[in-house]
């Protein structure tokens, strides 16, 4: 298996922490309105440090997967990195957020 150089995979990890705390912090009301009580934080001063420290190493997993199958495949230039982006999320992101809209009613917003 090629080698994955850690320190572009934990770079990843705390830009996708950053984005998503600021995603929910800019959008945390929105989504708390069509959603059930207390199942989105809008305010991240009031979440538990345990669960901030779950989400980076969530969102290393996630960056430490990509970049083993781009060293896998061999992916050095922009559009196999693009194909490659659009594999991932129709194969996995999308079919798990397709299931819960079909089956438990979600609604597709």
């Amino acid at each position: 298996m090629p080698r994955v150089d850690y320190l572009p995979v934990l770079v990843a990890a705390a830009g996708a922490f950053v984005a998503s705390s600021i995603y929910y912090m800019v959008f945390g009301k929105a989504l708390a309105a069509l959603l059930p009580a207390g199942s989105v934080a809008t305010d991240m001063r009031k979440v538990p440090a345990w669960k901030k420290g779950a989400e980076f190493v969530r969102g290393f997993v996630v960056a430490f997967v990509v970049a083993s199958l781009v060293a896998q495949f061999g992916v050095v230039e922009w559009k196999g990195a693009l194909r490659l982006a659009l594999l991932v999320w129709i194969g996995f992101p999308f079919m798990i957020l397709a299931g819960s809209v079909l089956w438990n009613n979600r609604p597709f917003r």
